[in-house]
């Protein structure tokens, strides 16, 4: 709930330096895949002879995993939350926008061209409503 209330705590700025560390170290970790997988294969030799290759390989590929698990993580749950504020709130405010990524804000354009072409099909805004009533009672005035 009171998370997205307040447009400058709903969305932290874009960490674009910790994304791009993790992108090079998955990139870093396939490179040191590929080159230990390729001296192997020279070596014409079998796994069970080499415990230490085998280890080597699998340590940097699960390393690779959890980095690329993280990312992706990370940017599942900021584009969660940017279309629960859009559904709940409406459209971002220029301080969210403000502390979006170049791709989240494609994302966002997208979204909107969608959400408004889809209710414009439908004629209805889906945004309008959103809650409930809390009473489930009608007043009925019989004149």
């Amino acid at each position: 709930g009171g998370v997205l209330r307040d447009p400058g705590q709903a969305l932290p700025a874009y960490k674009e330096d910790e994304v791009s560390k993790s992108a090079r170290e998955v990139q870093e970790h396939y490179d040191s895949v590929v080159a230990i997988l390729g001296a192997f294969r020279e070596e014409n030799r079998e796994w069970d002879t080499r415990p230490e290759v085998a280890s080597s390989v699998l340590i940097h590929h699960q390393s690779l995993l959890r980095n690329k698990r993280l990312l992706l993580a990370y940017q599942n749950l900021r584009l969660e939350r940017i279309k629960a504020f859009r559904w709940k709130c409406g459209r971002l405010p220029r301080a969210t926008q403000d502390k979006l990524s170049p791709p989240e804000r494609d994302f966002v354009k997208s979204y909107e061209r969608i959400l408004n072409s889809y209710q414009k099909q439908c004629r209805v805004d889906l945004t309008v409503g959103f809650f409930p009533p809390g009473e489930n009672l009608l007043k009925v005035r019989v004149t």
